[in-house]
């Protein structure tokens, strides 16, 4: 068991770098699911290949305020429950 242990997480910048290795890190801790956020399909796609159904991907760029307010404006569900 981890200390992340049932906790759902949301990583930005998760694509890549440090941010793919905080993802990596919180699943390996016990996290139920982590939502993404990255910058392309190819991202989404290498980490939904890596992590499987722990991933949640959403497609846009931290440092957009567009993209920011449009991620909250879905208000869809998080399937990580």
């Amino acid at each position: 068991m981890g200390w992340l242990n049932g906790y759902v997480a949301l990583v930005t910048g998760g694509g890549s770098g440090i941010g793919r290795a905080v993802v990596k890190r919180y699943i390996a801790e016990g996290c139920t699911g982590v939502g993404v956020m990255v910058r392309s399909q190819e991202q989404a796609e290498s980490l939904v290949a890596e992590f499987g159904d722990q991933v949640v991907t959403s497609l846009g760029d931290v440092r957009s305020g567009w993209d920011n307010q449009a991620d909250h404006r879905t208000g869809a569900p998080c399937p990580l429950q």
